[in-house]
């Protein structure tokens, strides 16, 4: 392999490396919508039950 290939084979692998980890952060913050989505509905709907007579 000369070195324009190594070089070129060097940057696919440093790609998907970096791709690899967009996606793992993407799913990290994905992840964590979800969990402060899951957080905020259940914040909401305790405080409905502890309020259901109030009408905001």
């Amino acid at each position: 392999m000369n070195v324009w290939a190594t070089n070129v084979w060097a940057t696919n692998v440093w790609a998907m490396n970096v791709w690899a980890t967009n996606v793992w952060a993407m799913n990290v913050w994905a992840t964590n919508v979800w969990a402060t989505n899951v957080w905020a509905t259940n914040v909401w709907a305790m405080s409905n039950e502890r309020k259901h007579e109030n009408i905001w």
